[in-house]
């Protein structure tokens, strides 16, 4: 889950992952975002860290890089 611009309240966008375990969400406006890895109906997915804060400028982002625990 992606939450913002500039908002921890305003849910941005969601993402499967592709078949390469890559997830992708366009069409977000520049910004700040909060990235939540939640699997089904939003259940908690145990990850380090639990979320990356991310700068998204009119360029693109990269670097919302996250490991899964079991």
């Amino acid at each position: 889950m992606v939450f913002g611009p500039d908002s921890l309240l305003h849910e941005a966008g969601r993402a499967r992952p592709a078949p390469d375990g890559r997830f992708r969400i366009e069409g977000l406006k520049p910004g700040t975002y909060r990235v939540l890895p939640r699997g089904r109906q939003g259940s908690v997915v145990p990850s380090e860290p639990p979320y990356r804060t991310i700068r998204l400028e009119p360029e693109g982002a990269t670097g919302a890089d996250f490991t899964l625990k079991e």
